[in-house]
């Protein structure tokens, strides 16, 4: 498989922190993040072991999104303290979420419709299980997640949904499956048929963002993935451009633009 990044990705068992950042890591899971689990909604319910969204006591996906947050900060801070009590913290809720009960959808099943922001929860819960992996070399994270993909139907073109091509290339580097190759692909084209902002033509555009920031980021950063696998330029300046109007209109002094939800210019009092 021939790739066009210059850089690559190094496993999470060739690192560990030292000095400062292991100590403010530490405090980190002996704090607040590390805790929220006992201070309340809804980091106090261990939502995605449950095949029903009332089962976790609601009916939406936001709170998939947040305890998906969680979760992944959880298992990668207590992997790089090597904190295994840290771990253990949301390891029933992943194990259970894991569990095979002949449909090898992952979560709720009414997050199965294809609306709204129903796959985007699994953008972020999915980087917590490809960490396990890159750290444990336990394989069975990305065959979950690979069975998952390779068996839904969702069209993966709205929304941050479509953020979902991420992981589906790094399950396609690792296990060479076209389908999710093709798949990740399909679904960038048609989310730029959309027309959102900071699809692939909007950030080839004049225009200047003014989009809630994360959504920026997680859009922006999606065709240079693309060109890593295609080699195709267009998907370069897609994200380069992008950035460049970021730089541009709503960067600060300390390197991080403005993102008060929506990014919002750079003048003196912005945050």
């Amino acid at each position: 498989m021939k790739k066009y990044n210059q850089l690559s990705e190094v496993r999470m068992n060739r690192i560990r922190p030292k000095g400062w950042i292991l100590d403010f890591l530490q405090k980190e899971g002996e704090g607040m993040p590390g805790n929220l689990h006992k201070i309340g909604y809804p980091y106090d319910r261990e939502c995605w072991k449950y095949r029903s969204l009332t089962d976790g006591g609601w009916a939406q996906w936001w709170p998939y999104e947040q305890t998906a947050y969680w979760i992944d900060s959880v298992v990668r801070t207590a992997i790089f303290t090597e904190n295994k009590e840290l771990l253990q913290v949301v390891m029933n809720q992943i194990e259970a979420s894991l569990a095979d009960d002949g449909d090898p959808f992952i979560g709720p099943m009414e997050l199965k419709e294809d609306q709204g922001r129903n796959r985007w929860p699994h953008v972020v819960y999915f980087r917590a299980l490809y960490a396990l992996w890159s750290d444990s070399g336990d394989v069975r994270y990305l065959e979950k997640m690979r069975a998952h993909y390779l068996a839904d139907e969702h069209s993966y073109s709205v929304n941050r949904d479509v953020a979902n091509l991420e992981m589906m290339l790094k399950l396609y580097e690792l296990y060479g499956d076209e389908a999710l190759y093709d798949r990740a692909l399909s679904c960038y084209q048609a989310h730029c048929q959309t027309g959102q902002a900071a699809c692939g033509p909007d950030l080839l555009s004049d225009r200047i963002p003014n989009e809630h920031g994360v959504t920026f980021n997680e859009d922006g950063k999606l065709p240079a993935i693309l060109y890593a696998f295609t080699g195709e330029d267009e998907y370069l300046q897609m994200s380069v451009n992008g950035y460049k109007k970021i730089d541009t209109y709503h960067m600060l002094p300390d390197g991080v633009h403005t993102s008060s939800e929506m990014t919002c210019g750079n003048e003196s009092w912005r945050t």
